[in-house]
């Protein structure tokens, strides 16, 4: 798993970022602008958990969700 949040953290980086609508919703429900969830992410120091998405179904079961601490 650390490795996945390398790769995630790296693309941060290069700016190779997009924000969902919903997510997009959810950051101003919280009153979260993007930096401050880049941030966030930057420096987070591990996943907790893996889910799979239930939106995007297909020969691999949908996408993969990472919750960050």
């Amino acid at each position: 798993m650390a490795e996945v949040l390398k790769r995630i953290k790296r693309c941060i980086i290069a700016g190779r970022v997009r924000f969902t609508f919903k997510a997009e919703l959810e950051m101003l429900a919280d009153n979260l602008s993007r930096t401050d969830v880049l941030e966030s992410i930057l420096n987070a120091q591990v996943i907790t958990k893996i889910l799979r998405s239930r939106r995007t179904p297909g020969k691999d079961g949908g996408e993969r969700l990472y919750v960050i601490q």
